[in-house]
């Protein structure tokens, strides 16, 4: 009864409730858990779950859970579960939001929800997620996203798709792209791809204040190297958050060449135009 324990993970979290164990099961009610390092029961803020089950390597369930402030509840879920094993695998994602999401400390805050969705994991190389946030008096996004690597060939990436639905209504949607292949060990070639149907969306909807003066870019490049040097080639695409101007470089080319020597001669043999770099 009132046993008491410290897990070191992200932070020392500092665990409390009356526990038993069922082989490798572990059972918990009337358990709390804070990172707040003050001595029971005087913690600012605590988790408490009325039952608990972990099995180990595998899972942890908790029903009726609580965040409390002191000793005020205010927030509650009716369970929570979550995953305990290791590797890549299939799930639900967890989704984020902050305490002001839940009270609001006035009527005009936005709440604002990320990440309700779903992780697929296709195979140890490909991954999908699909996913829904919300923000209050703004808008509703739909986000789609696919990552993939093929090892053997050095070939990597990524792609992205949010779809907004504004509440004043119309559609908007941006795309994001990143991929990396290196064909042979002289070879490289990027590609970095972004694009957002409008920057006046972009502009009135961020709530970070760097966006404002950010850049929409893209580019991809290509690098080669030779026994006497190296050629760069590449492309670009910007496009002004601030006042949706658009600037291409198409293409841009350019060649290094590595010092070279130019009739070599050994020592004794040399001539005035011996032997130039």
């Amino acid at each position: 009864r009132n046993a008491t324990t410290t897990v070191a993970e992200g932070a020392t979290w500092h665990l409390r409730g009356h526990v038993y164990f069922q082989g490798d099961d572990f059972y918990s009610h009337d358990a709390i858990f804070t990172d707040c390092d003050l001595p029971f029961p005087h913690y600012h803020y605590h988790f408490g779950a009325r039952e608990v089950k972990v099995v180990r390597d595998n899972v942890l369930v908790a029903r009726n859970v609580t965040l409390n402030f002191a000793d005020v509840p205010v927030f509650w879920l009716p369970f929570m579960v979550q995953s305990l094993s290791q590797g890549r695998r299939s799930g639900l994602l967890m989704p984020r939001f902050g305490i002001n999401d839940i009270a609001r400390t006035n009527a005009r805050y936005s709440r604002r929800i990320e990440d309700i969705g779903f992780y697929w994991a296709i195979s140890d190389h490909m991954g999908a997620e699909l996913s829904m946030d919300w923000f209050s008096n703004n808008w509703t996004a739909i986000n789609g996203s696919l990552d993939y690597t093929w090892p053997m060939r050095f070939f990597r990436g990524g792609l992205t798709y949010k779809y907004f639905l504004p509440d004043e209504g119309g559609r908007e949607f941006t795309v994001t792209t990143q991929n990396s292949w290196q064909p042979d060990e002289r070879t490289t070639l990027n590609l970095t791809g972004n694009y957002a149907t409008s920057t006046r969306f972009v502009q009135q909807r961020t709530f970070d204040p760097r966006e404002l003066n950010r850049s929409i870019d893209s580019n991809v490049s290509l690098q080669r190297r030779f026994d006497f040097g190296s050629l760069s080639a590449g492309a670009n695409r910007r496009q002004q958050i601030s006042d949706n101007t658009t600037n291409w470089t198409l293409p841009s080319v350019s060649l290094s060449v590595s010092p070279q020597t130019l009739f070599e001669a050994l020592p004794g043999e040399e001539r005035w135009f011996s032997n130039m770099n």
